[in-house]
């Protein structure tokens, strides 16, 4: 026997239940408790206004799975709108891995690994973590696992049925995520090396691998003519979707195939709690254990596959990564990499506490021991912590902290986070809105409410400055998508408007560090990014990350020491003022009495304009033209405004040239979708002699004095005749 087994089947099963409760009691507890997240609304909504056939072929993402959508939303039509219904499907089927590991661990080593192996996962902390979220990545974790068993079953009982159930499985996990079709192709991979492995031994050896490398090359063929129309839709969708990252902070961190010391990292601790960072030690302890005993007990087939299963995601990622550059980060796929390490540590900790001749083997029994114990620690007060700080962490932090150092003058804003199907589809409370409920709860003086639409947390700023401008104090602004928009660029933007009045804002901001893989990276860049001031402006700005969970991060307590020491300087000005409240009114927009359809560079297009007086204009009396601007693509320079007025003759005879709301908000910072009004004055010449004047738009670079090229142009300058007024 390879190891002393004294566990019937009847009792295997038994345990093997009490391990699926335990582990369906972790991931269950405190499950409808979590605020909901962006990417949960967002998929939400997305299966809420798609087909079926959309949401499995032509809205294919590499977000949320669309098994995890499917039953979900079944859920929420029987037991109603909940976060409990709406989570609890995708936790059943990441408590299904648990049964699937057991298997496969009992197939490559015996029942007593797949017991260990099915408690592991049961209890390890990344995957609890993982199965808290509806977009179910643990789900996928889980379908993986079963694709992988049934392959194995196939091969290994030649049963038509284990074959049927492997291709039907395999055909829903290709259409149910992406990452799914790669574990597709790595079990088949892996059972093909498995066949291989046995034809060593055969007369026929060298026809055995050739019959291996032609199925191999036929199953690959099969596998892309199958799945290339959804990938061509993926890799358009990723592409799409992820183009405006180029510029912004969270595309400068490592790509996706990151190091395995990483996600080794994240497997233990989720870089989140202060104890489970460090279990990363004895947990590759245990695996290097778990490979030692394998090879000396000739489990060196089984230690193949598994190192093998552990290495080809990363190999993986590497090369999609390479296709799609702009891809973001998916760590959640390398926690494929998981189950064998479990099983590895498993196998150590049965075949090292299995000798009976404690003499020859007190080394690894006493290095399994010494590992094994800590790792048991860091990881329940990891859970611990995960569990009873979910909902604080940084933001008792910075409560406390803002608690004890704000004055009486200082004012605290609370952005709420609005989506436009969030009343109509599904009533939850969101990020923003937990953040402005937290604050009031900690008995903080909430004194406004800015509410922001998606991704336009750049509203904020000419709202306060435009509200607060006579107060005094600090302003404190607490938000929570600033990072995904902060990149230095756009920083600079929003600095000028800080400096506007001398202020001293503090943004805290909860961002999602899961992207990154690594809490302490994404702590130091963004430290390193946004932690103003800068030598350039007067203003403080400071962004002290407030992550999502239980870390409490010495580049928060940082933060808010640094923004202390920023003094407000007030120096209000009249103009700058006027400008900035123009900015805000342009959010709430009038009726179009002229509309028009003009497109300058497929960037921006002028929607229609009002003017006043419309026709008759008295020279030297002012004229308001409001200009209604759509944004349809990120523009990356500073456009300004030209209007001529020529006469008859072609000859310009007044120009007027202006920034965009007075400069307070340049068009860099414009984002594809808005839609606002901006409202400028101008007055004729008093000479000018009456008649007919055209009134002629357009943009333009101040610093090449290059126009923005206007579509359908029949001017050949790239102005639109806007409309012609009669000087009286």
């Amino acid at each position: 026997m390879p190891f002393p087994s004294s566990c019937s089947k009847k009792n295997s099963y038994f345990y093997l239940t009490l391990i699926v409760l335990l582990g369906f009691a972790l991931r269950v507890y405190g499950l409808g408790d979590v605020a909901i997240s962006n990417d949960e609304s967002t998929e939400y909504h997305r299966w809420v206004s798609a087909s079926f056939e959309k949401i499995m072929v032509a809205d294919v993402v590499l977000n949320t799975p669309a098994l995890a959508l499917i039953q979900s939303r079944a859920s929420i039509l029987v037991l109603g709108d909940s976060l409990f219904s709406l989570r609890w499907p995708a936790l059943c089927l990441s408590v299904l891995g648990i049964v699937f590991i057991y298997k496969i661990a009992q197939y490559f080593f015996g029942r007593q690994v797949g017991q260990i192996s099915a408690l592991l996962l049961a209890v390890s902390p990344y995957a609890v973590f993982y199965a808290h979220a509806f977009r179910g990545y643990s789900g996928v974790l889980s379908l993986a696992l079963f694709v992988f068993l049934l392959a194995m079953l196939t091969f290994c009982t030649n049963k038509w049925g284990y074959g049927i159930a492997f291709g039907l499985v395999s055909a829903a996990a290709m259409y149910t995520h992406l990452f799914t079709s790669f574990a597709i192709v790595n079990s088949v991979f892996l059972l093909g090396l498995r066949g291989g492995w046995g034809q060593q031994s055969r007369p026929s050896g060298r026809r055995g691998w050739v019959r291996l490398i032609v199925g191999l090359a036929i199953t690959a063929m099969i596998l892309v003519i199958v799945y290339w129309p959804v990938w061509q839709k993926v890799m358009q969708n990723v592409e799409a979707g992820n183009a405006f990252l180029a510029g912004v902070v969270w595309a400068q961190r490592p790509d996706s195939a990151a190091s395995l010391w990483t996600n080794l990292r994240w497997y233990n601790g989720l870089e989140r709690g202060s104890f489970g960072q460090y279990s990363v030690y004895p947990f590759l302890g245990l695996v290097v254990i778990g490979v030692g005993l394998g090879l000396a007990a000739r489990k060196r087939f089984a230690v193949l596959i598994l190192l093998a299963w552990t290495v080809l995601p990363f190999l993986q990622l590497g090369v999609l990564t390479q296709i799609m550059p702009n891809l973001w980060a998916r760590p959640h796929y390398l926690g494929y990499t998981l189950p064998p390490l479990l099983i590895l540590i498993a196998w150590a900790v049965v075949k090292a506490a299995g000798y009976r001749q404690f003499a020859k083997t007190w080394l690894p029994v006493s290095l399994g021991v010494v590992f094994l114990v800590p790792l048991a620690v860091f990881w329940f007060l990891t859970l611990r912590e995960f569990y009873q700080n979910e909902a604080n962490g940084n933001w008792q932090l910075a409560a406390n902290w803002l608690r004890h150092n704000s004055t009486k003058n200082d004012l605290i804003v609370c952005q709420r986070y609005w989506h436009p199907w969030r009343d109509a589809d599904f009533e939850a409370e969101d990020d923003c809105t937990r953040t402005l409920n937290y604050w009031r709860k900690a008995g903080l003086p909430v004194a406004a409410e800015i509410v922001t639409g998606y991704g336009l947390v750049y509203q904020l700023l000419p709202q306060l400055n435009a509200g607060m401008a006579s107060r005094e104090g600090r302003v404190w602004v607490l938000v929570w998508d600033v990072p995904e928009e902060a990149n230095l660029e756009k920083l600079d933007g929003w600095g000028t408007e800080f400096n506007r009045f001398g202020r001293s804002f503090l943004l805290l901001t909860e961002q999602q560090p899961a992207y990154l893989g690594n809490l302490a990276q994404a702590l130091s860049l963004i430290r390193a990014t946004t932690v103003l001031p800068d030598q350039q402006f007067t203003y403080s700005l400071m962004i002290a990350p407030l992550a999502a969970a239980t870390h409490q991060s010495d580049a928060v307590e940082d933060a808010l020491k640094v923004a202390a020491k920023n003094r407000p300087n007030h120096q209000d000005s009249s103009a700058k003022l006027q400008s900035t409240e123009q900015l805000v009114k342009a959010l709430s927009l009038p009726d179009i009495e002229h509309t028009l359809t003009a497109n300058f560079s497929e960037k921006i297009m002028l929607k229609g304009y009002n003017i006043n007086p419309a026709t008759a204009v008295m020279p030297g009396t002012p004229v308001s033209l409001t200009l209604f601007w759509s944004v349809l693509k990120h523009i990356p320079d500073d456009y300004s405004v030209f209007l001529h007025m020529r006469n008859q003759a072609g000859h310009t005879v007044a120009q007027f040239d202006y920034q965009p709301f007075g400069g307070s908000y340049p068009t860099r910072l414009w984002q594809p979708g808005q839609f606002f009004s901006d409202v400028q004055q101008f007055s004729a010449p008093p000479d000018l002699p009456p008649g007919p004047y055209d009134l002629l738009i357009g943009f333009y670079n101040p610093q090449s004095l290059a126009r923005l090229p206007l579509s359908n142009d029949s001017s050949d300058e790239n102005a639109l005749l806007l409309t012609t007024l009669i000087i009286q």
